[in-house]
């Protein structure tokens, strides 16, 4: 993987200049040993694991006591330490770049794709936390028209989600429309083994002509990992939130004067009074009163009632 004949004794140098620095998406740090830079990504396992396996491979170095530990660390089924990264490498096209994993304790490289370089981390997920997922969102550039009549326009390549897997293999998932990945996000459903999630695509353009045009308000669609099943598109100018509820396994989406729950949406500012309030324990709906029963960490319950009437539409009160 690209590591220098200079730094052929030490492979891990250029890595380790990224310990202990902000864990931020494509910090530079050049190796001083060579003309390769290497960019830090994630660590996998997250870093709250990392710390304990590379204590594990150094006392295992050391003799007798590193035995013990490692194959206490075995017991506890802990993963061997691996560091996802991304580097420019010879022959990759501009703006492109190769994602890697790279396993400490074996001292070895693994390519594992070439990506866009405006590819964005969303997240780990996973009973140990092993699947990192990332995403990505391209477009390209032409000028169309002729003279004064020329202008720049864009036009959609490919969206793609990406799941590496044990920094040993990774998945795509594309998508047939564009999306601002910087916004995107992930929830995991709690007591997964599989590591099962929602992503939520942020899509603030569309295709016109075949040329992406600004949508006139955000439009957010929801994925499941299982299936990649595609919710239908439904809008809402702003961030959102998801929380899973246990008692009727599925996601709340939550605005900041929104929720949304299969076909119930509510948009009204009395939702703001739900602030807190996170976990849907209950529906009723008798004839035109829909009542979504909301609890928080101290196990204190709101309500949201939501009323269908002739003169006022939807009157929605939180109780």
């Amino acid at each position: 993987m690209g590591v220098c004949k200079a730094a052929k004794d030490r492979k891990d140098f250029c890595i380790r200049q990224s310990l202990g620095k902000d864990p931020g998406l494509f910090r530079p740090h050049p190796c001083p040993l060579c003309s390769i830079p290497l960019f830090f990504m994630h660590f996998h396992p997250p870093p709250r694991f990392h710390t304990s396996h590379v204590n594990t491979y150094k006392a295992l170095q050391r003799g007798k006591k590193g035995e013990e530990r490692a194959k206490n660390a075995v017991r506890k089924k802990r993963p061997p330490p691996c560091m996802l990264l991304a580097a420019r490498l010879d022959g990759l096209a501009d703006g492109s770049i190769a994602l890697a994993s790279y396993q400490v304790s074996r001292d070895w490289f693994r390519k594992l794709t070439v990506v866009p370089e405006n590819i964005v981390p969303l997240g780990y997920v996973g009973e140990g936390m092993e699947k990192a997922v990332f995403i990505f969102s391209d477009a390209g550039e032409k000028e169309i028209g002729e003279d004064r009549g020329k202008k720049t326009v864009r036009y959609f390549m490919e969206t793609a989600l990406i799941t590496v897997d044990k920094g040993m293999s990774c998945t795509y998932r594309n998508f047939g429309f564009p999306v601002t990945a910087g916004d995107c996000f992930i929830k995991e459903i709690p007591g997964s083994k599989d590591g099962d999630f929602g992503i939520f695509l942020a899509c603030d353009e569309e295709e016109e002509d075949g040329w992406l045009v600004p949508r006139k308000g955000r439009a957010w669609v929801l994925a499941r990992s299982w299936d990649m099943y595609c919710s239908p598109i439904f809008r809402y100018n702003g961030a959102i939130r998801a929380d899973w509820s246990l008692a009727y396994k599925d996601f709340v989406i939550r605005g900041k004067d929104m929720v949304r729950f299969k076909v119930f949406v509510a948009t009204n500012p009395a939702v703001m009074n739900l602030e807190g309030y996170d976990t849907l324990i209950d529906i009723t709906r008798e004839n035109d009163v829909f009542k979504l029963t909301f609890s928080n960490g101290d196990y204190e319950f709101k309500t949201l009632v939501s009323r269908s009437t002739r003169d006022r539409g939807y009157v929605v009160t939180v109780e």
